[in-house]
């Protein structure tokens, strides 16, 4: 493996990112730009909730209350304070605004999802929700980073570009994440935070014709790029402010603050269409 290939994947797999202000970057981290033609103006919000969930206390079996009682007394919730969505489900009294939604047709579930001949590993399972791929095959690029890819084979390459000044992917949170990933890098830019600015301070265009210089020339050119992605982010939080009164105080959920800033740039008319 030459260096090159060395730095292209070890970017993806690094567990420390590098913090500027805040701001992690990492080799391959930014996208490219969306040509908005291609979105028309949808734009797609992909919430991971890692950890455990009782699903049977989120979305509760009501026709089966008194088998499920019986088997976990301990953790059952009171039959009248759970919320009926249908004959045979309803769901836990947090979820009240769910409910809304639901009988809106806003959103659904989909229950007892998996695979055939579960190997019963959490691990596994994890990557083929990431991956997308069959279970008896293991894939090591993302869905979403194999999608993003066949729209901009040439990323990171020219990015970003007169057609393609935004990010193509922006993930919000401190790294990279396995659904945006491709063999060799990775399609989104990672954002903590809407006050991050950044000068790569890049002042040289040549570089020597050595192994360490085209090394460096490509670091540099990322950096470069990170530079411009900011600045384009930047501009657009500056146009937005957020006035509804539904949002929590800044610190008092961590899922909130994220969908924040999602929304403050989609407010502000920014072209990038996942988050």
């Amino acid at each position: 493996m030459d260096r090159r290939k060395f730095l292209r994947n070890s970017a993806a797999l690094i567990s420390v990112p590098l913090l500027i202000n805040g701001q992690a970057l990492q080799v391959f981290g930014a996208g490219s730009g969306f040509n908005p033609d291609l979105t028309e103006g949808k734009i797609l919000i992909l919430i991971q909730l890692d950890g455990g969930n009782d699903g049977l206390n989120m979305l509760i079996p009501v026709d089966k209350y008194d088998i499920l009682a019986n088997l976990r007394p301990e953790v059952i919730l009171p039959q009248n304070k759970i919320i009926g969505i249908t004959e045979k489900q309803g769901l836990h009294p947090a979820m009240a605004d769910m409910k809304t939604m639901f009988d809106e047709e806003k959103i659904m579930f989909i229950q007892n999802v998996g695979y055939p001949k579960p190997n019963l590993s959490h691990f596994r399972s994890k990557e083929i929700i990431h991956s997308a791929s069959d279970s008896k095959t293991v894939v090591s690029s993302g869905w979403l980073g194999r999608y993003l890819e066949s729209l901009h084979p040439g990323f990171p390459g020219e990015y970003p570009n007169p057609p393609h000044p935004p990010p193509l992917a922006i993930t919000i949170g401190s790294t990279p994440l396995p659904p945006c990933q491709c063999e060799a890098k990775n399609m989104s830019m990672v954002l903590q935070n809407l006050q991050t600015n950044y000068n790569s301070g890049n002042n040289e265009t040549e570089f020597p014709d050595t192994p360490y210089g085209h090394e460096l020339a490509y670091v540099a050119g990322i950096m470069e790029s990170t530079e411009k992605y900011l600045t384009v982010i930047g501009e657009t939080a500056a146009v937005t402010e957020l006035k509804s009164g539904l949002w929590p105080e800044s610190g008092a959920n961590g899922l909130a603050d994220k969908l924040k800033i999602v929304a403050r740039l989609v407010a502000g008319g920014l072209t990038t269409p996942v988050y």
